[in-house]
């Protein structure tokens, strides 16, 4: 089937007092400061073999949104939106060029991102959606996208002492490979609920009541998107890893190699059995 950005109602994130009951930690709010250095000179680490690709092979780094516009008026940034297996979070569906705005309630980064990584959501959702099997009312779960372009300047935002959040920094670290468009996050302690009949979606996440219930689905969800991603990181084809893991804001963090030629990707592909 194919999944269209008006088939749905995206039903926004809970507020924070509204959580489900979880053992799941947050590192925002229950993270040391030691846990938080860790984990991100680990994300260091992880996403260095990124920074010496993009040296190898330069691409565009867009500084404010306006350029990010700019390069999705030309065709060089596609819009990312639902389809078979995935779903996008409500704040990439309802961007606006208001949320451009540090100040905006709900500023966020575009939902955009390189043909390369839409190429690559097609055949890693549709893999994925073709190991999960449908729920007793006919509903189905969807990977969440939960961020993918970013400016130097939402970058450095995020890295901010005040709010900081566990980011590439610009300044320090280099440039992250969000600000080429080559990234995207998907949600790695939740997923989306399809429920037919509805034309809507429900989170379902550890912010979320009935996480619970749904965990087992979840966690092998989990399993098989890194199955998924493992073959592709044995071919080259992406780098990816795992941030925060075992806390509410868990994800996996996947950019597409700029160095392979695109002809070459698909091969690499069909040759780990995701092209089918």
């Amino acid at each position: 089937m194919s999944i269209g950005s008006n088939d749905f109602v995206n039903a926004p994130d809970m507020p924070e007092g509204n959580r489900g009951l979880t053992a799941l930690p947050s590192y925002r709010i229950d993270w040391t400061d030691t846990q938080f250095a860790t984990e991100l000179n680990r994300i260091r680490q992880a996403t260095a073999i990124e920074r010496e690709w993009f040296n190898a092979v330069p691409h565009q780094v867009f500084d404010d949104d306006a350029a990010i516009e700019a390069a999705f008026s030309q065709g060089s940034l596609v819009a990312i939106a639902p389809r078979q297996g995935l779903f996008p979070i409500w704040r990439l569906l309802d961007w606006s060029n208001e949320r451009s705005d540090s100040a905006h309630p709900f500023n966020y980064s575009p939902p955009y991102a390189r043909p390369e990584v839409s190429g690559l959501l097609d055949l890693v959702a549709d893999a994925w959606y073709s190991q999960q099997d449908t729920l007793d009312d006919g509903s189905y779960y969807l990977l969440p996208v939960t961020s993918l372009v970013r400016s130097t300047q939402y970058q450095a935002a995020l890295t901010a002492s005040d709010g900081r959040k566990i980011a590439i920094d610009p300044a320090t670290d280099g440039i992250s490979s969000h600000q080429y468009g080559f990234a995207v996050d998907i949600d790695a302690s939740g997923v989306y609920r399809y429920i037919p009949g509805t034309d809507s979606v429900v989170p379902i996440n550890p912010h979320q009541p009935g996480y619970a219930e749904a965990e087992p689905r979840i966690i092998k969800g989990r399993n098989d998107l890194r199955t998924i991603l493992d073959g592709l990181s044995a071919e080259q084809v992406v780098n990816y890893c795992e941030e925060v893991p075992e806390t509410k804001e868990w994800c996996f963090h996947i950019c597409v190699n700029p160095t392979i030629p695109t002809s070459e990707i698909l091969q690499k592909l069909t040759n780990q059995g995701v092209l089918l």
